[in-house]
């Protein structure tokens, strides 16, 4: 086998894992740990990764207020301060948005 069919191999293999890009929200309510945000200024919603999901399996925080309004900000900082601390949180979700968010050191959440 030569080198550009190896080459060619090794690209296909790699494609299905970098063009499957999905929204999704963690399995179960965790703990998780957040280790990734992100954030474009087409929409309002920032993306949230948890730790352990693959690498193109993001969720939108807050999805329907965003960071326009403030129970969006609210959000976007508790996962800021979760990604920074590494904090263990707990998370509610709808769909592909995670709808709630709580830090702790034990992993607990409100029982609300």
């Amino acid at each position: 086998m030569n080198s550009k069919t190896k080459w060619l191999i090794a690209t296909l293999a790699a494609l299905p894992g970098l063009a499957s890009a999905s929204w999704t929200c963690p399995s179960g309510s965790g703990p998780h740990i957040v280790d990734g945000i992100g954030y474009t200024n087409k929409y309002y919603q920032p993306r949230i990764h948890f730790k352990g999901e693959g690498r193109s399996n993001w969720s939108y925080l807050s999805y329907y207020y965003g960071v326009n309004k403030d129970y969006g900000k609210a959000m976007l900082a508790l996962a800021i301060s979760a990604y920074h601390s590494r904090a263990k949180v707990m998370v509610t979700c709808s769909g592909q948005d995670v709808t709630g968010i709580w830090l702790s050191d034990d992993g607990s959440m409100s029982p609300d």
